[in-house]
């Protein structure tokens, strides 16, 4: 019986020493990831008054996400008027986000009121919220945009597309070698977003090189509305020069 016992108090000790040897290798359980939806990209429905003002048609462009953080531009062709928007994730899950923007510049136009706030639920492919006039603490309209494909400026994409995509890449070669092939794929698909992508790509290709990445003012207006995300975009490339 007294053998037996002390059979019972090796195997325990062994297993204690089993356990304190090995026990930091026993994997934990982890909580799921959340993915929230993707909010980049083009965003294109309508908005309305709550006054009863006809409804006006707009196109949401988020062209830089940084974390919670992101910007674009807010377009509304019934008004002929682009604003500059900046905004926030501010609650996110695995079927839906919230986002908080705010339109504080004037791109093109002067007929979408500025430091207008807006509250948006992205969820499946749709956003829908109400957006507010500064100071104003009830809704004074809502907006209900879906978001549309990106083009396919891929080699599978049409021959038009393609050719679009090839002619950017040769023309803005020089800033190729300054660039990671993610930062150069950015910038050739910014320079595809812009008003005028030919007029873009050759004067950023003009003045592109080692002797520095700041745009020329007089290239803005051809590359807007993606002018601002394509100098943040050159700014993080070196060497640098302020003309």
């Amino acid at each position: 019986m007294q053998s037996i016992h002390k059979s019972a108090l090796a195997l325990v000790g062994i297993l204690l020493i089993a356990i304190l040897a090995f026990g930091t290798r026993i994997p934990l359980a982890h909580a799921a990831t959340t993915v929230p939806p993707d909010i980049s990209g083009t965003w294109q429905g309508q908005g309305n008054y709550n006054s009863g003002q006809n409804t006006y048609n707009m196109l949401l462009t988020i062209t830089s996400v940084n974390g919670s953080t992101f910007s674009g531009t807010l377009e509304e062709d019934t008004f002929n008027s682009t604003v500059a928007i900046t905004g926030s994730i501010t609650n996110s899950s695995d079927s839906s986000s919230t986002i908080t923007f705010t339109d504080p510049s004037t791109i093109s136009g002067s007929q979408i009121q500025l430091n207008c706030t807006y509250i948006v639920t992205v969820s499946n492919g749709q956003m829908s919220g109400a957006w507010y006039y500064s100071g104003d603490s009830s809704p004074d309209g809502t907006i209900v945009p879906s978001n549309t494909p990106t083009p396919d400026f891929s080699p599978s994409g049409t021959d038009a597309q393609s050719a679009q995509m090839t002619s950017v890449q040769n023309q803005l070669s020089p800033l190729q070698r300054l660039m990671n092939s993610d930062q150069f794929n950015q910038l050739v698909g910014l320079v595809l977003s812009a008003n005028d992508y030919k007029t873009c790509a050759a004067d950023l290709a003009v003045w592109s090189g080692t002797e520095g990445v700041d745009m020329p003012t007089n290239t803005s207006d051809a590359c807007a509305p993606v002018a601002g995300d394509i100098q943040d975009l050159l700014d993080q490339l070196q060497p640098q020069k302020v003309y």
